[in-house]
């Protein structure tokens, strides 16, 4: 009787990690200015798009600009840009690859400085994709460039 219990027990305790990354984790990065960011910033009942990307990956770069070259369609999106690179970087990638006026609102670029993307979301390279639903259930994955379509057909 006891080995019916113990495998449930060790079923459980596999599948609690992975049931808890469903739902956006509770983070903590810095805004450009050096001002915390957590999941209480994010907006709720948007979809939302965390990005880890790094400033100088030319594969980062290209995903934003498909993002930005379809601006509009992105408007009612939240996007979070973290990256463990220096913010004075970080905002000249905003400034040269994802500028678009209708995506201003919308978007977040964060600094890692604890380097902790990983706890949070999992292990992850640039560029990596976390799509989340209006309700912040995680829906989607990427860990290479994806067309913009391709995210938008997942929110």
């Amino acid at each position: 009787m006891r080995l019916p219990l113990i495998v449930l027990l060790f079923v459980c305790l596999a599948v609690q990690p992975l049931m808890a990354q469903k739902r956006m984790p509770d983070f903590s990065f810095q805004d450009l200015s050096g001002k915390a960011f957590t999941q209480e910033n994010v907006k709720k009942n948007m979809a939302t798009i965390v990005f880890f990307f790094d400033p100088y990956c030319d594969h980062c770069q290209q995903q934003a600009e498909w993002i930005n070259d379809m601006s509009r369609d992105f408007k009612n999106i939240q996007l979070i840009w973290v990256s463990t690179e220096t913010p004075e970087s970080i905002g000249e990638f905003q400034k040269k690859h994802l500028n678009a006026k209708s995506l201003a609102l919308n978007t977040h670029f964060l600094v890692d400085t604890e380097f902790m993307f990983d706890s949070y979301f999992g292990y992850s390279e640039a560029p990596s994709m976390y799509l989340y639903d209006k309700s912040g259930k995680r829906v989607k994955s990427f860990t290479k460039e994806t067309p913009a379509k391709i995210l938008l057909r997942y929110l």
